[in-house]
């Protein structure tokens, strides 16, 4: 049926025009499975007109989208058939944010839609389709519960920006670089520069190296790719120096990043000589490197070179403080201090200027000469000196007859002594003057020490006697603990 209009009549439509005009019109319209219904009046019933549309879409009208829901990063997209197609957004959860395809609207059209790689794209009657899948979109809503979500909007696309792109953190380091050579000895290492551009968007990348002062371009500038790699033969020490520039996506900041590293050389020096071990062969042995005074004997030893780490010995330099052996009498008091030291050179080729180095055995080899706690008994009522200091005459065990020299104790506090003799005799108790003098001599029958009586210093030495002389009969031992 026509529809008669107003412009066109040049005058007022009649009731019975208006009425046919609104008979023309489908005022509702369905769809049911591959039928589309539409429905006008014709007074005084409804009247409907089906269309199949199964040769249009292919037998499955079902497949278009007719609704779609987010939760939180998940878009559900509903099909006409009732079906569900479900996409996970992986750059971030909704909120606030909502873009409808408008089929009737006006203004610019919306040409494509890319969520996490995925695209949408808007069809010539307004409706989306989804290119990876061939499916309908009407609208897509996007809910984020956070404040980091943008949507951008520039010539006709539509970006959304879940959350906040990862900052940039370039690395540069030095691998493999030996440190331990001359200046002139080659190297082989690695010289890694990593941009580390997070989220960010490379810009520009480059990579100097600034071993004279001086920054010298050895690598870019390049927009594209991760990282520098390099590899160098090199001498000396060495310095590198890399620039990153990079964009954040989001707003567009620029990011500038300079990150430096060097390697400096240190070359091990040659370790310490010695002279240990020393064979010692003296009176009353050197246990803990202790030698009695009056001791006599030999300390015999030689110069051992330390590890060279790659340095080269000076011909003839190892040698000694003192000459081996050291000969030892009974007049000798002083502490003995022996080392060695030796000199090295760089090799041939291997350092410009050529380096040197002097090596001295640390710590010395020492031994210090001391006046051990001695007790005995003896008939004559005084010493001297070197009376004292003449071991064989005192130690039984070196041939004498007197005592014991307990050889390396020289503080007599809370020391126990004891001596064995036969016949009348004077008890003696010697030991360094340097020592605190004695306050007590428990014995079997308590404190003896009246029974005793300190002596004038001997030279260096303190002497207790008894103030008599004490009877061992045929063989009497006496037992004592000394204080100070």
């Amino acid at each position: 049926m026509s529809i008669t209009l107003r412009n066109i009549k040049g005058s007022e439509l009649t009731f019975n025009e208006v009425d046919n005009n609104f008979k023309s019109y489908f005022h509702t319209a369905s769809l049911d499975g591959n039928i589309l219904k539409l429905t006008y009046f014709t007074p005084p019933n409804n009247i409907s007109q089906e269309i199949d549309l199964t040769s249009i879409a292919g037998g499955n009208t079902g497949s278009f989208f007719i609704d779609a829901s987010v939760d939180k990063n998940v878009i559900t997209f509903t099909r006409g058939d009732g079906t569900p197609l479900s996409i996970t957004v992986d750059t971030g959860s909704g909120g606030g944010t909502e873009v409808i395809a408008n089929p009737g609207g006006t203004g610019p059209s919306l040409d494509t839609i890319k969520i996490d790689g995925n695209t949408f794209e808007i069809s010539g009657s307004g409706g989306i389709e989804y290119v990876n899948d061939n499916e309908n979109i009407t609208s897509i809503e996007v809910l984020d519960y956070t404040t980091d979500v943008e949507a951008i909007f520039n010539n006709g696309a539509l970006k959304f920006i879940f959350g906040n792109p990862s900052p940039p953190n370039a690395i540069l380091s030095i691998n493999g670089f030996n440190q331990n050579r001359f200046n002139k000895q080659l190297d082989n290492y690695d010289v890694v520069g990593t941009f580390g551009l997070g989220g960010y968007t490379l810009i520009s990348a480059s990579l100097f190296e600034t071993t004279s002062g001086n920054e010298v371009l050895i690598a870019g500038p390049v927009d594209t790719g991760n990282n520098f790699n390099l590899n160098f033969i090199t001498s000396g020490s060495r310095s590198y120096k890399l620039e990153v520039t990079s964009s954040n996506p989001a707003t567009g900041q620029i990011v500038e990043q300079s990150r430096t590293d060097a390697e400096n050389l240190n070359k091990t020096p040659p370790g310490l000589p010695t002279v240990n071990p020393v064979a010692t062969n003296v009176l009353l042995g050197s246990a803990g490197n202790k030698i009695e005074i009056g001791s006599t004997g030999t300390l015999t030893f030689t110069p051992i070179a330390g590890a060279s780490n790659g340095w080269d010995i000076v011909l003839g330099s190892l040698t000694s403080n003192v000459s081996s052996p050291i000969t030892l009498t009974t007049s000798d008091k002083n502490n003995i201090s022996i080392f060695a030291s030796a000199d090295y050179v760089s090799p041939p080729g291997a350092a410009n200027p050529a380096e040197s180095i002097a090596r001295v055995q640390s710590p010395v080899t020492s031994f210090s000469r001391i006046r051990s706690l001695r007790f005995g008994t003896a008939l004559r009522a005084s010493w001297t000196e070197t009376d004292l200091e003449d071991l064989p005459l005192w130690d039984t065990t070196l041939g004498g007859s007197v005592g014991t020299i307990y050889k390396g104790t020289i503080n007599p506090n809370n020391q126990q002594i004891s001596t064995t003799f036969a016949g009348v005799l004077y008890l003696y108790i010697v030991y360094d003057k340097n020592q605190n003098d004695l306050t007590e001599i428990l014995g079997s029958v308590g404190n003896e020490f009246g029974l005793f009586t300190k002596q004038p210093d001997v030279g260096q030495y303190k002497v207790y006697r008894s103030t008599n002389q004490f009877s061992g009969g045929t063989g009497a031992t006496y037992n004592y603990t000394l204080k100070t």
